[in-house]
């Protein structure tokens, strides 16, 4: 056995990807009713709830599932019944898991996750034998570094984002030692849409006292953290923003085909 591991936010897991499969109807009739109630103030969850109760359904057809972070070989694709392993199979990780030969992958995206929440889930894997390093190959969508991971007395954890206590230099170290810490386990990653240097800039822009603390080593060091975390990602290039979305803005199935063939030819063998 192959195996491609991979490890994201919501772009990973699929979302929005099996929605028209789950309900029986065409992909454009499900976006319009979502951005309609989305128009009218609902969030997508809240949007999604009216939307399944319409088709007449007592519970989220989502809600019954097994293991989502299971080992799935590829021979089992055309048989899975569950929504989520439905949406995980339409991904960017399936397709690449294909194109370079693997038998099996493993699709750990988290709607909503942060950098952070990945490398937790990773080390989780880790340390119980779910992957091994040395063997199969890890793959990281990096997700926005506004988000940042809260652990919970009830093992549940959840996205917090740094806005109250958060500035640049946080916001960019936090960045910068956990994709560190996940290049030196092995972990290749990318952005999928936008790049480093891009992200740099925003980040920048949302702390306009940047300018004014540290000093000049500090910035010039901080600048080199952004300018390795570009370096080693797998190259992207905002080649996948312009592309069609869901309601919900997340990308069809075409355009998660297209990263993956994008992924597999920066790769190589």
């Amino acid at each position: 056995m192959t195996r491609l591991v991979a490890y994201g936010c919501s772009h990973t897991a699929g979302a929005e990807l099996a929605d028209h499969i789950m309900l029986g109807t065409d992909i454009e009739t499900v976006n319009k009713l979502k951005a309609r109630y989305i128009s009218e103030g609902d969030t997508i969850p809240q949007a999604w709830e009216k939307i399944w109760k319409i088709y007449g359904y007592a519970v989220d057809p989502y809600s019954k599932f097994g293991n989502i972070f299971r080992s799935i070989s590829l021979k089992e694709v055309p048989h899975l019944e569950h929504g989520e392993d439905i949406c995980r199979s339409l991904t960017w990780v399936r397709y690449l898991a294909e194109l370079r030969g693997h038998t099996h992958y493993m699709n750990h995206g988290f709607g909503g996750g942060s950098l952070e929440l990945c490398l937790y889930l990773l080390e989780e894997d880790i340390m119980d034998g779910s992957i091994d390093i040395t063997k199969d190959e890890i793959i990281l969508q990096v997700p926005h570094p506004y988000r940042w991971l809260e652990l919970q007395f009830d093992s549940m954890h959840k996205t917090v984002t740094p806005y109250e206590w958060g500035n640049y230099w946080n916001i960019t170290w936090n960045y910068y030692h956990l994709l560190r810490h996940m290049k030196l386990l092995g972990v290749k990653y990318f952005f999928i849409e936008a790049p480093s240097s891009r992200l740099q800039s925003e980040t920048k822009a949302d702390n306009p006292d940047t300018g004014e603390i540290g000093g000049t080593r500090r910035k010039e060091v901080f600048d080199k953290y952004w300018q390795w975390i570009g370096e080693n990602a797998i190259p992207t290039n905002d080649e996948f923003t312009p592309n069609p979305r869901h309601a919900g803005n997340h990308y069809y199935t075409e355009t998660q085909k297209e990263i993956a063939e994008h992924l597999n030819d920066k790769l190589g063998n």
